[in-house]
């Protein structure tokens, strides 16, 4: 890992707050999903990639009750639920 320099403190109730320019750079919203991992000392913040429950793909997701469907698989399902 490579240190940037910058250094945040905490607020009163534990949260801290990533600077602008990573959010930009890495393209981080307010609706972006992060997961928090510990490594020894360390805690590493990384996106949550969203794939589809069923096929792992990562392009055009929804989700749906806490899982992420892509919109293949829902067309798939939409053509099976009309048969039966």
């Amino acid at each position: 890992m490579k240190f940037t320099g910058i250094i945040k403190s905490t607020d009163q109730i534990g949260r801290f707050k990533i600077p602008k320019e990573y959010l930009e750079t890495y393209n981080i919203t307010s609706e972006t999903p992060l997961k928090l991992f510990r490594r020894g000392k360390s805690i590493i913040i990384q996106r949550d990639i969203c794939n589809c429950i069923f096929c792992n793909s990562s392009e055009n997701i929804l989700t749906f009750k806490d899982k992420y469907i892509c919109h293949h698989c829902i067309n798939k399902i939409k053509d099976k639920a009309t048969f039966m």
